[in-house]
């Protein structure tokens, strides 16, 4: 029982990595409001990655290192994707708001 909830969570956790992996992929040909709602969706995943993470931890399920090292893994990935997709929202606001190089003081 235990052993198949750890797996199932698990793999959970790998689905939603993927998922948020190609959603940060293809966020760079959408526009940023969607980005904003992606890093919002994103964080949230990673809330809750970790929580379940702790769970797991504190209730002493994990007994190989292989699942800790999946687990960190996991976690990793997810914060590269909130990485990636934060910078690409300041990567398109920079380039949406005008600089005073383009106004002439004339």
């Amino acid at each position: 029982m235990v052993s198949s909830l750890l797996y199932s969570s698990l793999s959970l956790s790998w689905i939603l990595v993927i998922i948020s992996t190609l959603l940060t992929f293809f966020s760079y040909f959408k526009n940023t409001k969607f980005r904003q709602n992606l890093l919002r969706a994103l964080g949230t995943i990673l809330v809750f990655l970790c929580i379940l993470f702790a769970v797991i931890k504190l209730n002493e399920l994990i007994t190989s290192a292989h699942i800790t090292v999946n687990f960190v893994a996991i976690i990793a990935i997810q914060t590269l994707c909130n990485i990636a997709c934060y910078i690409s929202i300041k990567q398109s606001r920079a380039k949406s708001k005008a600089s005073l190089d383009y106004f002439s003081m004339e």
